[in-house]
């Protein structure tokens, strides 16, 4: 797997690394961590005006990189007794436009940004680069949020996978089975029957010992036929995961998908969303927000959103 962390100075680049320091990728993985130069947001303020403007520039860019290659080397000192390939990388440029070409000719299967928090100024600067790559990288893409607070020791790691069946959900099971996560870990599941209007919301929790045929029975009485799809989807997406040593928990929704997967995350404060990247395209996308990218947006912990690229040679 080739994964490509960008790093700024902010305090959210910073927890990208600690959350990725947590991971344990494929062997034979390689990290590539980025750093870009952006001239355009230099206060000149700061600059004497004793130097004409070439050299002005001359002199911010100096120190942009000196600070820049510390930064690298900083962050590449926490990876480096992982059993991982590291390369580091410092652009001048568009931030968003720079990893998304280094995303591209470093065939990257995972770019992992940090994300802002959610006062209306932070979404919209969360926008201008982490919802840039989000939507226009052709790979999964992480943002990664600081938690607002600290976790207990030995809480373990607690992820919420979102699946609707799809491909591209199937993708995101694929996805998880390549990692490894600290232990202990819990695997929460869930599945959202899409309701009308005028219907009202349902949550199916089960209990490890529910069998699944219970299950399935509960949720037909419930949801009608879609609850029982929805139960037997639970089911095989929780067997795609028999021989990893998780605790699971399947949830069963009745309601909008993507206001139901994050009133899970509200519920259980998983360290992760994981879902594929299906959703609306074109102007309804534009109109209506995909269900990937709400939760990317609103979800006060960290997601990925999982798309599977082949590479061209």
């Amino acid at each position: 797997m080739r994964i490509l962390l960008a790093v700024d100075r902010s305090s959210v680049s910073k927890a990208s690394a600690q959350f990725l320091r947590a991971l344990i990728f494929p062997p034979g993985s390689e990290l590539y961590i980025l750093h870009v130069l952006s001239l355009d947001q230099i206060d000149e303020s700061v600059l004497g005006d004793s130097l004409s403007v070439p050299e002005q520039i001359d002199v911010v860019r100096g120190r942009l990189t000196v600070a820049g290659e510390q930064l690298l080397t900083q962050t590449a000192e926490l990876f480096r007794d992982f059993p991982i390939a590291l390369h580091t990388e410092l652009r001048e440029g568009i931030p968003g436009a720079e990893i998304l070409a280094a995303i591209d000719q470093k065939h990257i299967d995972l770019a992992v940004l940090g994300a802002r928090g959610h006062s209306k100024i932070e979404e919209f600067l969360m926008g201008s680069v982490s919802e840039w790559v989000l939507h226009d990288a052709p790979c999964s893409v992480m943002l990664v949020r600081p938690r607002a607070r600290p976790k207990k020791p030995k809480s373990g790691f607690r992820l919420l996978l979102a699946t609707d069946g799809s491909r591209d959900a199937w993708n995101a099971v694929e996805f998880l089975q390549q990692l490894d996560f600290p232990a202990p870990c819990t695997l929460a599941v869930l599945h959202v029957v899409k309701k009308m209007v005028h219907q009202t919301s349902q949550v199916i929790t089960a209990p490890p010992h529910l069998p699944p045929q219970e299950l399935a029975t509960m949720a037909e009485e419930l949801f009608g036929p879609r609850g029982r799809k929805g139960a037997e989807l639970l089911d095989s997406t929780c067997r795609a995961f028999a021989e990893r040593n998780f605790g699971f928990e399947k949830i069963l929704a009745f309601g909008h998908e993507a206001e139901e997967i994050l009133k899970a995350a509200r519920r259980l404060r998983p360290d992760l969303i994981v879902m594929g990247s299906r959703g609306l395209t074109g102007l309804r996308r534009w109109l209506l927000g995909s269900v990937s990218d709400r939760v990317a947006r609103h979800a006060s912990c960290s997601v990925v959103i999982v798309r599977r690229r082949s590479w061209n040679p």
